[in-house]
């Protein structure tokens, strides 16, 4: 009889751009609310927050742990410890989702895109004997043989579930904490989908293309509870990939923020597109609601990467985006993506000297992952381009695959200089802006990592690329996942 349960959100140990922040994910939270609900004992437990040991989550019924890519062997680390004493292990979140199989040689179930509802029926069959196979969303074992459930329609029944950060273990002593209060960060969103179809994107996949809404005064509640724990100069974050597909409904979401009158300490930060830049009313509203500083996906200053990326935008209206952050006093994060098939070393350097030029407050630079689940990976991997399959790697700051312009570690060793020129210790105490700081402290910290990966891959790769640097498509399928581990390890 499960009653007792333990939801897990892994972490890597690899240093990253936002190693130094604590920012747990909603869905966890949000399922552990309905399992509260329900009359189920639930503890959370973000393991950059709290690391549970095997012996301590023994005392569980079940054990469910959610994942990315990059993550996903700390989950499995987790399972394979867990099932050695026949503990119910169960697998979520988006690197499941896409590679149940893998995900089955570990745990007893996984569930697929949003789990909400999956698990809740998952729970009820095991505790009723009943049969596993209308369970929409699962994928198990049976007889030997993995059985995969048809995929579980997107509803929006769970929306008005607030996610209960309460539940995580750790998480009051890490709000308050000396220099913890500094780093942990609570999210709120409004909404789930998106209708675009970037390649080296998953997010249709897991949330659907259809938008779905939240009420916004559910949202300012949850917004209200976050800013109860919050007595220094902070940003709450909005988790929306598309906050701004229907713009009445943000600049709305905007004005209920500005008329509850947070106090002067706390301000908020969101991801947007580059066209929502185009409306000067919900820049000024965006301004007065305190949204300190705001993550654009520039993505490329190669129109011909954004082209193959299928991004509706210009280098033009990137432009244009940073004349109106300046006039609206609005700091920019800028986010690139480099590494495409039409990449050069040159496209970085002239990428990291328009983000300086441009006056952008952050700069994150990323290699493109061909994450499971997109339609670039899907591509990548039938052209046997993947060469590592350690999937902690696929964090997109490491060069995991063969581009057809610049060698592996060419791409990797640019990267490592572009944040280097980037975050000269002179940018980030220039002004003492914050997120400069912390972001430019990450990427010092990554340093020493993406250096080293670069110097392994200088070791296995020249005999796929000719002597001009050009990749030999024949020698791909000498391409061996297994021999790029013996340089690596």
């Amino acid at each position: 009889m499960i009653k007792k349960v333990a939801l897990i959100e892994t972490h890597t140990d690899i240093p990253n751009i936002y190693s130094s922040f604590v920012s747990p994910r909603v869905g966890i939270p949000i399922i552990g609310s309905i399992l509260k609900s329900k009359g189920y004992d639930i503890d959370i437990y973000n393991d950059k927050i709290k690391k549970p040991g095997i012996k301590q989550l023994l005392q569980y019924d079940l054990i469910g742990i959610s994942s990315l890519t990059n993550t996903s062997p700390a989950g499995y680390k987790y399972a394979d410890g867990l099932k050695k004493h026949n503990k119910t292990v169960v697998l979520g979140g988006p690197h499941a989702t896409f590679l149940p199989e893998e995900g089955l040689c570990h745990a007893d179930y996984v569930v697929r895109r949003e789990g909400e509802e999956t698990l809740i029926e998952l729970i009820e069959a095991i505790n009723n004997n009943k049969p596993l196979e209308g369970i929409k969303g699962l994928s198990f074992r049976r007889n030997g043989n993995i059985i995969h459930n048809e995929d579980r329609e997107f509803k929006d029944e769970y929306l008005k579930i607030s996610p209960d950060f309460s539940l995580i273990k750790g998480a009051e002593d890490a709000k308050k904490g000396l220099i913890s209060k500094y780093t942990y960060f609570t999210n709120v969103y409004t909404s789930r989908g998106c209708p675009y179809n970037c390649r080296y994107c998953t997010v249709i996949k897991i949330a659907g293309r259809q938008m779905r809404y939240r009420d916004l005064d559910d949202c300012i509640e949850d917004i209200k509870l976050a800013a109860r724990d919050i007595s220094i100069y902070k940003t709450i974050g909005i988790s929306d990939d598309n906050l701004t597909i229907n713009m009445p409904r943000a600049k709305e979401f905007l004005r209920k923020i500005i008329n509850e009158k947070f106090p002067e300490h706390i301000g908020f930060t969101v991801q947007l597109k580059i066209d929502s830049f185009k409306d000067d009313e919900f820049l000024s509203l965006l301004r007065d609601a305190r949204f300190r500083i705001v993550h654009l996906g520039y993505e490329s200053i190669n129109q011909n990467t954004l082209n193959n990326w299928n991004k509706s935008q210009s280098i033009e209206d990137i432009k244009f985006t940073v004349e109106q952050g300046k006039k609206f006093n609005i700091k920019i994060n800028g986010m690139f993506v480099v590494g495409s098939d039409v990449d050069t070393k040159e496209t970085i350097e002239k990428t990291v000297d328009f983000a300086i030029d441009s006056g952008l407050t952050t700069m994150q630079m990323w290699i493109l992952t061909p994450l499971p689940g997109s339609d670039v990976y899907r591509q990548i991997n039938e052209e046997h381009r993947i060469f590592n399959t350690n999937w902690k790697f696929f964090d997109c700051q490491h060069s995991v695959f063969f581009p057809s312009l610049m060698k592996p570690s060419t791409l990797q060793s640019a990267l490592a200089e572009a944040n280097k020129k980037f975050y000269t210790f002179k940018r980030m105490f220039y002004n003492a802006i914050g997120s400069r700081i912390t972001y430019g402290t990450n990427a010092h910290m990554m340093d020493r990592a993406i250096r080293d990966y670069a110097k392994r891959l200088k070791n296995f790769e020249d005999k796929f690329y000719t002597k001009d640097g050009e990749l030999i498509t024949e020698k791909l399928a000498e391409n061996n996942p297994e021999e790029f581990a013996g340089y690596l390890y």
